[in-house]
């Protein structure tokens, strides 16, 4: 790898490699190894060159747009895996959402996974060891985290926290 640049989009980490043969998913697996999960990015674009400045910076404004893609869409076979693909859907904004797409590759992070984690009862936990919907689904919601949710108001930074 000669360049890389990272930048955030659409609330996902993005990272930008030059050369262009590079192959993503081992780069991903490589930095998922030594880097913390919430900064490995998303999605890796190959690119043949880095976009620069007239100051040989890299010019982040002109870095593309990534382009999403999916597992493959599976529609949804239980009605958990239906609820979930709805609050999902909600929670990322993102319409049409699989049971094998990944919670975090379609632009989810750690707030998200909480909001997820508040609105369908599994823990966040299971929400990050369990990204995509078809293996949430077959784990049990965290009775505890239910019983959080019910017996305990919301304070006002926690109600601010959700428009956020």
């Amino acid at each position: 790898m000669r360049c890389a640049a990272c930048v955030v989009r659409n609330g996902a980490l993005v990272g930008y490699v030059v050369p262009a043969e590079l192959d993503a998913s081992t780069l991903k697996a490589s930095l998922a190894s030594a880097l913390p999960a919430y900064m490995v990015p998303s999605v890796v674009v190959a690119l043949e060159a880095l976009p620069l400045t007239a100051n040989g910076k890299v010019d982040r404004k002109a870095l593309p747009d990534p382009a999403v893609k999916h597992a493959g869409y599976v529609a949804p076979r239980t009605p958990n895996e239906a609820a979930l693909c709805a609050v999902y859907e909600d929670v990322l904004g993102v319409k049409r959402i699989g049971v094998h797409d990944d919670f975090f590759v379609l632009g989810g992070h750690s707030l998200l996974a909480m909001r997820a984690a508040r609105e369908t009862g599994y823990s966040v936990t299971q929400i990050i060891m369990h990204p995509n919907i078809a293996s949430l689904a077959q784990q049990a919601p965290d009775s505890a985290a239910l019983s959080r949710s019910t017996s305990m108001r919301a304070t006002d930074a926690e109600r601010r926290m959700v428009y956020l």
